[in-house]
């Protein structure tokens, strides 16, 4: 080595994971929050969502052609919050009555969902179709 050369601290090799890991990690419990919503005071619990049905909700607002469906796109918060939460179980049938809820109560849920499943604000605009 010569004097103009740094000197290099040898990093220990890394570990990676294996398929066997990977397969266990994806069949981890759902991480759950409780939350409170500011107006109505009534408290939930929310799931944490796996990847096919993050992707799934995703690919909801658009058609084949790669359009927004409108009706999709206006209950795009409403079918986010029927699948994340599981306390009281909301089914399918329950997105419409989600539509006479409180907005800011809507909202705060809403963002803390999204939150608690990985998406950023930017991912939201474009669910939304924004």
């Amino acid at each position: 080595m010569t004097s103009n050369e740094p000197e290099t601290a040898s990093a220990p090799p890394v570990q990676y994971a294996t398929v066997e890991q990977i397969e266990k990690a994806a069949r981890n419990p759902r991480r759950l929050k409780d939350v409170t919503l500011p107006i109505c005071g009534l408290t939930v619990q929310i799931q944490s969502l796996t990847e096919k049905e993050k992707s799934t909700i995703e690919a909801e607002p658009v058609n084949a052609e790669g359009n927004y469906k409108l009706k999709r796109v206006i209950d795009a918060r409403r079918r986010l919050i029927q699948a994340a939460v599981v306390q009281p179980k909301l089914e399918p049938h329950h997105i419409e009555m989600l539509g006479g809820f409180d907005g800011a109560d809507t909202v705060h849920l809403h963002n803390e969902i999204a939150e608690h499943c990985g998406w950023s604000k930017s991912d939201l605009e474009a669910l939304e179709g924004k």
